[in-house]
């Protein structure tokens, strides 16, 4: 992992993400970019015109950028100095944009309230960015503590091709010297022993010098299991993959008191089914 990209609106919870990033950079001697760009003003008459910002608020962004990086460096004592980089328009373009131009390995977002359920656990941000995100995505919610990251559980499904979000895992668990947990949840009428086993020699596998923690677990309630598996196990963060009738639908889509009981202080790790692979070792990793 070599850099790792913070967007910033420097709210509080921007500020706690900004903080988990600069630890994980400690670590793994990435470099951190804060990044923060402005939404286009819409002109509201007759025939809406779209406006740039007022080159004031621009030069006051860049400036707040500035004194953040400078304190964020001089803080945390980082390997090497925080960059900053201010822009205008839409958040997910940009962040995207940011992904391809400066090889990104991690974006690292905070939350802030929302009105939608899924809104009120990621933010609207977040929540934006993640269904189009080319790249790992870390959410840390409002109440997150950081902590030395050794155990990263993954929400798998076994009915999805697990080994490109488990690639990408597995990119951001050896820096870190994390152990990692594969975790399937299914009731008693899903649980089909034969055809699991089947992934499970598979990912085994596609995965042989990596020591798997593969979990199979019965529970009617994913969302309880999860939780469950997740406190009494320590686990410092939860992964899942990103695409077309994902689990993290069924994960985000259940009823809004299931949803709630979701609320940990553990961050998120959204893995994209299709990632934009910049770098030759990643491509390597990830060959099939």
């Amino acid at each position: 992992m070599k850099t790792i990209l913070v967007p910033t609106d420097f709210s509080e919870n921007a500020n706690s993400a900004l903080h988990y990033a600069a630890n994980l950079a400690n670590l793994t001697k990435a470099k951190i970019i804060l990044f923060h760009t402005e939404a286009l003003q819409v002109a509201i008459s007759e025939n809406p015109v779209i406006m740039d910002p007022a080159p004031a608020q621009i030069k006051s962004n860049e400036q707040k950028l500035e004194e953040l990086a400078q304190k964020l460096t001089a803080d945390f004592n980082l390997n090497q100095p925080a960059e900053t980089i201010c822009l205008t328009g839409n958040l997910s373009l940009r962040l995207n944009e940011m992904v391809r131009t400066r090889e990104v390995d991690l974006v690292v977002m905070g939350t802030k309230g929302a009105t939608k359920f899924l809104d009120k656990i990621l933010g609207t941000n977040a929540a934006a960015f993640i269904k189009v995100a080319l790249c790992p995505v870390l959410v840390i919610p409002p109440n997150a503590r950081y902590e030395p990251v050794t155990r990263l559980a993954y929400a798998a499904d076994f009915e999805s091709d697990e080994r490109v979000p488990l690639h990408q895992l597995l990119n951001i668990a050896e820096p870190l010297k994390a152990e990692v947990y594969v975790i399937n949840i299914k009731s008693d009428q899903q649980l089909d022993t034969i055809l699991d086993d089947e992934v499970i020699y598979f990912i085994q596998e596609e995965f042989p010098d990596y020591n798997l923690h593969i979990n199979q677990i019965k529970e009617d309630d994913v969302v309880k299991g999860l939780q469950e598996f997740i406190e009494q196990n320590g686990m410092h963060i939860l992964a899942v993959s990103i695409h077309e009738h994902s689990f993290l639908e069924e994960f985000f889509h259940r009823s809004i008191t299931r949803q709630l009981a979701m609320q940990t202080h553990v961050p998120l790790l959204t893995l994209p089914c299709r990632p934009y692979v910049g770098r030759p070792e990643i491509k390597h990793k990830m060959h099939w």
